[in-house]
């Protein structure tokens, strides 16, 4: 095999390299994309619990604050029957 044919196999052979990067260059981008979509789904929802946690805790805040005041009424009213 002569030069010039090397040269011709080693251009071929890169220009089909360069093909199979590229695709492998444009499928890691589309995971990509859809890695960040996912992201910004997992993030938004993410916030919803955070801010539904919130929420509960204040209404279980709440409650716990309630059964406090009827605890101290049950008490008070319990020393004014003893006294």
């Amino acid at each position: 095999m002569d030069r010039l044919e090397q040269l011709e196999t080693a251009v071929v052979a890169l220009l089909e390299k360069n093909e199979r990067l590229t695709a492998e260059i444009a499928r890691l981008n589309a995971e990509a994309e859809a890695a960040a979509a996912e992201k910004s789904s997992l993030e938004a929802e993410n916030r919803q619990l955070q801010e539904a946690l919130t929420m509960q805790e204040q209404k279980r805040d709440n409650a716990v604050q309630r059964i406090d005041a009827l605890l101290q009424i049950i008490q008070e009213h319990e020393n004014n029957v003893a006294s």
